[in-house]
């Protein structure tokens, strides 16, 4: 169900955007910077910040929706709904929406680099950043839903 979706259809485009993004903030991005002053972002990290709440609280916000309003929902096994009915694609919408917004999380750390932050571009921030978005593209592309959902 979700090949007609951007990024979904083979794994190939998000391969490559993950290794962009190493490529990016572990080689490139230093290396641009290194004999440059740090840009000055406040502006557009506001912005950014302002997205990522609202996005995320309105994300939240309907999940809790959808999930109280089913008369069916299990706590302990909730399987996935891979239907083609209204809540099943709901699910498989919100995980594609996650997954988007994990895209969207990569721009920290591009954001450090601009900035010269170096010290905040950790090994474990890199790694993080970048298992999330092959994670939660997994997960729209076999388990769209179920307990990866509340996730």
């Amino acid at each position: 169900r979700s090949a007609s979706l951007p990024l979904t259809n083979e794994p190939w485009p998000v391969m490559i955007l993950i290794a962009t993004y190493l490529f990016v903030v572990l080689k490139a991005g230093p290396e641009y910077m290194a004999n440059r002053k740090p840009f000055d972002l406040k502006i557009v990290i506001r912005v950014y910040n302002i997205v990522q709440v609202v996005a995320n609280g309105a994300f939240f916000v309907t999940i809790m929706y959808l999930l109280l309003q089913r008369q069916n929902f299990s706590l302990v096994c909730q399987p996935v709904d891979y239907s083609t009915t209204r809540e099943g694609f709901q699910e498989l919408y919100l995980s594609y929406g996650y997954f988007l917004l994990k895209v969207l999380d990569l721009a920290d750390t591009v954001f450090f680099v601009l900035r010269k932050k170096q010290s905040h571009v950790s090994f474990l921030h890199v790694y993080h950043h970048a298992v999330m978005v092959l994670m939660t593209y997994l997960a729209v592309v076999f388990v769209p839903g179920g307990h990866v959902f509340m996730l």
